[in-house]
């Protein structure tokens, strides 16, 4: 995907899961282990591991386990527009969005044994990111999005908040 400039327009890899049948449950799991990125610059927003959701209908559910994943040298900007506005580029990114009342979006990224430097939204260091766009969609739902720790993972700054067992 490149431009010509050695650079592409955004990247994000992962899975979703749009719950749009009312009264149902959908639900995506995901596993990736023993994978390397490094050295990736975007003109937008981007997120190498992203797992996200929409509740529009029915309730959405993603689940990311990650093991042995490296993330180096990533580089992307902060949104500026609709709905991605302050969405930062991060190396591991939750997203959700309840958008119809009783609908429930989850976005969970479970991280063990990973290493994350150097990763930077608009200069600024960004591992770990979650979002939830329910008001930015007027949504009446409910959105959690999460970034958790299986033990074991470095991370350069503290953006990883929740990267906090014993031997993180």
């Amino acid at each position: 995907i490149n431009n010509g400039t050695g650079t592409i327009n955004g990247f994000a890899m992962g899975v979703g899961m749009q719950g749009n049948t009312p009264g149902n449950t959908g639900t995506v799991n995901a596993t990736i282990t023993n994978t390397t990125i490094h050295n990736i610059t975007g003109a937008n927003i981007v997120a190498p591991f992203a797992g996200g959701a929409l509740a529009a209908g029915g309730d959405a559910n993603t689940n990311m386990t990650i093991y042995s994943v490296t993330v180096t040298g990533m580089r992307g900007i902060t949104g500026n527009a609709f709905p991605l506005v302050g969405v930062k580029s991060a190396a591991f990114y939750a997203i959700t969005a309840g958008l119809t009342s009783g609908d429930t979006a989850n976005a969970d990224i479970s991280v063990g044994n990973s290493l994350l430097a150097d990763n930077l939204s608009n200069g600024v260091s960004s591992n770990c990111e979650v979002a939830d766009l329910t008001a930015g969609f007027s949504g009446t739902g409910t959105g959690n999005a999460t970034v958790t720790s299986l033990d074991y993972n470095m991370s350069d700054d503290a953006s990883c908040t929740n990267f906090n067992q014993p031997h993180d």
